[in-house]
């Protein structure tokens, strides 16, 4: 198949605008292995992995616009994302990994939730999306 010079020109410029757009993310914390780790992210997906090590990393792509913050102390955290259009937020994927035993809340309105190897508690809860646990969480 043969590109013309435009064509590929066109197509950069495309796929560095979307790498534009969006916010790589990677960032921790230090956390105990039984803390409470609270994840609210509106739109777009949240995977939660538990690890054997007393810290939360989150990795993950920002939508367009949107912000992350996370804070908190060795016993419990929060990290969220919020974004520049409250009304119709960029969608955000991230990925955490905590401490096995961490007790873990996260709240989604369109965002699908996949939990694996957490034997703490989970409290999950999306408006519209799915959810899937894998392992042996507590309750």
């Amino acid at each position: 198949m043969r590109r013309t010079p435009a064509l590929a020109l066109s197509l950069m410029m495309c796929t560095a605008s979307y790498a534009h757009s969006q916010t790589k993310l990677n960032r921790g914390l230090q956390l105990d292995a039984t803390g409470s780790v609270r994840i609210a992210n509106l739109v777009g997906s949240v995977k939660v992995t538990g690890w054997k090590r007393d810290s939360v990393a989150v990795r993950g792509v920002l939508g367009k616009g949107n912000q992350f913050f996370m804070g908190g102390g060795h016993g419990g955290m929060k990290l969220f994302i919020e974004g520049a259009d409250e009304r119709n937020p960029a969608p955000s994927e991230i990925e955490v990994m905590v401490p096995m035993g961490a007790k873990v809340w996260v709240k989604t309105a369109t965002a699908k939730i996949d939990v694996t190897g957490v034997t703490g508690s989970l409290d999950l809860y999306v408006v519209s999306g799915d959810i899937s646990v894998n392992g042996n969480p507590a309750d």
